[in-house]
């Protein structure tokens, strides 16, 4: 089976968010859901330009990591905690103190302060550099099979005026 890619997944996610089957309680919380669809679309189109696959946005978040495979070099280790540097409906990059080898799956807890939400998708490595003179590294780590409910809540956190 193909594996969609982010950006189907955020669209599905944005028109998941925005059927009418949901109970708006009042006409606020329509304009409300009806400008958040249009920051995102205005970041995907910006995202284009700058050739992401998906808008990002800073934010240092904590973030438990669990391994979910055997096959690493990390022996007995199971979780890890790091900092998320920008998260996006696809991924986040994150700053760790323990290398973890390409393609490792794994389950990530991240906790979006601001909402007062944890969420827990899956993903897998793609990335990960040793940041220069200096013992810890930034890992891309892209999500895989991400839930509608786990993107609505992304890209709320991602869309979201903090002011």
């Amino acid at each position: 089976m193909k594996e969609k890619s982010p950006l189907k997944s955020s669209l599905e996610a944005i028109a998941l968010f925005a059927l009418p089957q949901h109970n708006f309680p009042d006409d606020e919380s329509i304009t409300m859901r009806l400008s958040l669809i249009d920051k995102i679309f205005s970041a995907f189109v910006e995202a284009r330009r700058e050739k992401r696959k998906e808008p990002r946005r800073e934010d240092e978040l904590p973030v438990e990591i669990e391994i979910l495979s055997d096959e690493t070099n990390l022996g007995p280790t199971r979780v890890l905690y790091a900092q998320i540097q920008d998260i996006s409906a696809g991924g986040v990059k994150i700053m760790t103190s323990v290398y973890i080898p390409l393609d490792t799956p794994i389950k990530l807890k991240i906790t979006l302060l601001k909402l007062g939400e944890t969420i827990g998708p899956t993903g897998k490595v793609v990335w990960g550099n040793q940041i220069e003179n200096s013992d810890l590294y930034e890992m891309g780590i892209e999500f895989e099979n991400t839930q509608p409910d786990i993107l609505c809540t992304l890209l709320e956190y991602i869309y979201a005026d903090w002011t």
